[in-house]
């Protein structure tokens, strides 16, 4: 791991104790991943640098293009492993840049909603896992968006990790719009599933 991005990860981690009060569940399933896409549930911005501060290797995510407007902000970005993505349209671009990162076996955050506390499931998730032949890992997370109830102790962020849904589960899945869409769709609930884990 590059020394900014242990850096940047250790105060995200920092402040995510001071004030989410944050607890991890099973690790491992992290821990033991390589080369994956992660897929998680969206509640705010702050979603990929608390799953980034807590992955135990380097990970890629998407980020709206409009972040990377202004040279500092675009800086730190890249360093982090951030890929600009412009919202609402087929941007190429991002999806040759997302296919290299998996193609040199670096691992990948995405969120199967798209945005924030969307409903619809978009097939990007289901996409690059069966193009790219990658295991996914699912990961929940709970209560990052109530950061006054966890800071005064009434609550605690929870980040889940589920059980790798491996490539071998889809393999033989014909590379098609639908099944990319089933895919994401699956994901998604093994995602969901992941609330009553800690119940």
């Amino acid at each position: 791991m590059r020394k900014f991005y242990s850096l940047t990860t250790f105060t995200v981690r920092v402040l995510m104790k001071l004030i989410w009060n944050y607890k991890v569940y099973n690790i491992e399933g992290l821990r033991n991943a390589k080369s994956c896409i992660i897929a998680a549930n969206h509640l705010t911005w702050f979603d990929p640098p608390l799953i980034g501060s807590v992955t135990p290797f380097e990970i890629a995510y998407l980020a709206k293009s409009e972040l990377f407007k202004y040279r500092f902000s675009s800086k730190f970005l890249l360093k982090v492993n951030a890929i600009p993505v412009k919202r609402n349209q087929t941007d190429t671009k991002a999806i040759n840049d997302v296919l290299n990162v998996l193609n040199t076996g670096k691992s990948l955050l995405l969120f199967p909603q798209g945005g924030t506390n969307r409903t619809t499931i978009k097939p990007g998730v289901g996409l690059f896992a069966m193009k790219m032949k990658k295991d996914i890992v699912p990961v929940f997370v709970k209560n990052i968006n109530k950061p006054f109830s966890c800071l005064f102790r009434l609550k605690k962020t929870m980040i889940i990790v589920g059980n790798p849904i491996k490539y071998e589960t889809f393999a033989e899945w014909e590379l098609s719009k639908p099944n990319y869409q089933k895919l994401a769709e699956l994901v998604f609930s093994n995602i969901m599933e992941l609330d009553n884990a800690t119940n």
